[in-house]
């Protein structure tokens, strides 16, 4: 996954050697462990359906229908939605590299077959 995103131009992530142990085999496997950076706010909220955070102007509870402001997120092929921080937000050219990958673990998900996410 990560020379995927390399290869697409995803420069906003740090990586961090780690080592996965299953406690039961004791089998280790070494992984990296990403860490997005950043956080963009770009949910358009005139168009979006969510319930929003009691105590927080941006943070939003769950999101019913989300449209996403394209010029808040111009040239930003993956980032974290600052409203709803779970949400991993990726561009079309990046969607098309992840699915055609050979990757166990990762799911990318066309905006017509997500359902938003509820607390």
């Amino acid at each position: 996954m990560r020379e995927v995103l390399e290869q697409t131009g995803v420069s906003n992530i740090d990586y961090y050697p780690a080592c996965v142990t299953n406690l039961t085999t004791k089998e280790s496997r070494i992984y990296n462990a990403a860490n997005i950076i950043g956080i963009l706010p770009a949910m358009d909220r005139e168009k979006s359906q969510f319930d929003p955070a009691r105590r927080h102007p941006v943070v939003v509870r769950s999101i019913d229908r989300l449209v996403i402001d394209e010029g808040a997120c111009a040239n930003i092929p993956l980032f974290r939605l600052a409203e709803y921080d779970l949400l991993v937000v990726i561009d079309e050219r990046v969607a098309h590299q992840l699915g055609g990958a050979s990757l166990r673990g990762v799911v990318v998900v066309v905006p017509e077959d997500w359902d938003g996410f509820t607390d």
